[in-house]
């Protein structure tokens, strides 16, 4: 697992990834970008999910402005709640993407939701997400979450990374998710 926090447009996260369920690596690996869709992801969780996250993004980009779940067989049978946080710079908007195992024992048969927030959110998810919520609702930064949460989630630690999606959107894709002038999907 991970911890990703976003707070004031930052998105912070740390270095350590699980692969195969079992073994904990340092990777910086954890940003997808998506310049065809004009994205891009963070992820939770092992690094298998990442391609039943682009199939499902494949899927439904045509309604990713909008709050959905549903139900799929997946490729891979150790997701134990792997998440995705996008940014979506040509609608303008954050979604988390969440993998849920059913409660049927079937690890391969997982629901999974879209969960349009806005931009100014602050948002923390991983094993360390309450360890980040705590630092950012007393007023630490998304940087700061995740460096708390490296000192008490075993899972989480190794190199920390920030990237201002802000940013990050003028200079890879030439728009400034803040121009609210332009039309889209805006959810405040």
């Amino acid at each position: 697992m991970t911890t990703i926090a976003l707070k004031d447009m930052k998105v912070a996260y740390d270095s350590n990834t699980t692969d195969s369920g079992i073994i904990i690596i340092n990777t910086s690996d954890k940003m997808i970008l998506d310049e065809n869709n004009l994205s891009i992801c963070f992820h939770t969780g092992n690094v298998e999910s990442r391609d039943d996250y682009l199939d499902i993004y494949r899927e439904h980009k045509d309604n990713w402005g909008s709050n959905f779940t549903y139900r799929k067989k997946l490729k891979n049978e150790n997701y134990f709640n792997s998440m995705f946080l996008m940014v979506n710079y040509f609608l303008r908007i954050i979604s988390i993407l969440e993998f849920i195992p059913e409660a049927n024992g079937d690890k391969r048969r997982l629901s999974y939701s879209n969960m349009v927030i806005p931009l100014n959110s602050t948002h923390a998810l991983g094993s360390g997400r309450q360890f980040a919520y705590g630092v950012m609702d007393y007023g630490g930064s998304a940087e700061d979450g995740v460096k708390i949460a490296a000192i008490r989630d075993i899972y989480t630690g190794g190199k920390i990374n920030v990237t201002d999606i802000v940013e990050f959107g003028k200079e890879k894709f030439n728009i400034d998710l803040l121009d609210f002038n332009k039309n889209s999907k805006l959810i405040l």
